[in-house]
Order: C-alpha cells, then sequence, then structure tokens
C-alpha cells in the first residue's frame, strides 16, 4: 500500500536496516540537503506513554549519514505530505494512530502484503532490500568503500564478503575487462 512504498523505496536506495528506517524521525531527515542521519533505531517495545523508544544503532560504525537519490528526495515529500508524521515523529507509520513501526508490524506488513508472489529463496523480508541495495550498488560500480559507509559498515571487506555476489554470468562477462582495460588484444 502507498503507506508503505516510501518505506521499501527509502530501505532499498539507501541500505537503512528496517529498524533504522522505522526509526527514522523528521529531525533526522534533511530533504533541502538531501541527507539523512542514522544515529538510533527503533526498538520493538514502546513506551509507557505509548510512544516509540529508540535505542543505539547495531555498531558504532552505523552512525552515519546518508546522501539520498535525487528521486527519493521527492517520494519522501510526497508521503510526508499524504500521511504526515507518525507518534513521535516517525517518517513512517502505521495506519492507526501514527503508531511505530515495530518489528512485529513490520513482518507482519511484509507477510499481508508479498502474499503470493514467489521470491528467490534468500528473499527474507524487509532486510532483503538492504541487500538488494547492496549487491546494485556494487555491480552498479559504486565503490565498495562508500558503499560499505553508506551501510554502516566499518570495513569495505565486511561489505564485498556479505552482499558480494559472484553469479557465473558476471563473471563470464568480465573475463575480458582488464586485459580490454589495458589494451591486450585478446584472442588474437
Amino acid at each position: 500500500p502507498g503507506r508503505l512504498q516510501a518505506l521499501a523505496v527509502t530501505m532499498v536506495s539507501t541500505g537503512l536496516r528496517p529498524a533504522e528506517a522505522a526509526g527514522l524521525t523528521a529531525d533526522r531527515l534533511d530533504l533541502l540537503h538531501g541527507t539523512l542521519r542514522v544515529d538510533r533505531q527503533l526498538r520493538d517495545k514502546l513506551g509507557p506513554d505509548k510512544l516509540p523508544t529508540f535505542g543505539t544503532p547495531k555498531t558504532r560504525s552505523s552512525k552515519r549519514e546518508i546522501d539520498l537519490p535525487d528521486e527519493l528526495i521527492g517520494i519522501l515529500e510526497a508521503h510526508l505530505a499524504e500521511y504526515g508524521l507518525g507518534s513521535g515523529g516517525l517518517v513512517f507509520a502505521g495506519p492507526r494512530l501514527g503508531q511505530p513501526m515495530t518489528r512485529g508490524r513490520l513482518s507482519e506488513a511484509w507477510r499481508t502484503y508479498t502474499d503470493g508472489i514467489t521470491f528467490a529463496d534468500d528473499v527474507r523480508g524487509w532486510h532483503s532490500l538492504r541487500h538488494t541495495y547492496a549487491t546494485t550498488a556494487l555491480a552498479a560500480g559504486v565503490p565498495p568503500n562508500i558503499v560499505a559507509a553508506n551501510l554502516g559498515h566499518k570495513h569495505a571487506g565486511v561489505t564485498l564478503s556479505v552482499y558480494s555476489h559472484d553469479p557465473r554470468d558476471a563473471r563470464r562477462e568480465s573475463r575480458n575487462a582488464v586485459a580490454n582495460a589495458l589494451g591486450i588484444a585478446v584472442g588474437k
């Protein structure tokens, strides 16, 4: 549904973890300069006042600033214009009373709205969008250190070992890349 589209597009185009995206508040989003700041994530437990509670990111290097793609800025502006902010200033919230999208609510939404869609065996919910971001960015030639920084990894080696895939087609396509770049006549 429309309420979740901006969440999905944000995750797949920035590499945010589900709890980081669900915990994004307006004060961490700067659409004028096209950035978002990750310095916390949504916790599963609500406060006694039913407001969201936040915890530290997964790791120290998970604290980061991400430059937003131009298209995403427009999507987020439209999302905020249509749905407004949820409780506690959340950018992405559930339909009832702007409730936080906790892990349970995110999982339920994923199951509900992807029912009947066939995915590859390794697609497991919202976190798969993070993997899609990373593998797509690497395949598009974004330097691994930039992808790692956007994902909140301390070292690009982590990014490459977890998110870099070695599909047979890519290996075939790349077999002559170095020779061509060096001007070596291949096959002559």
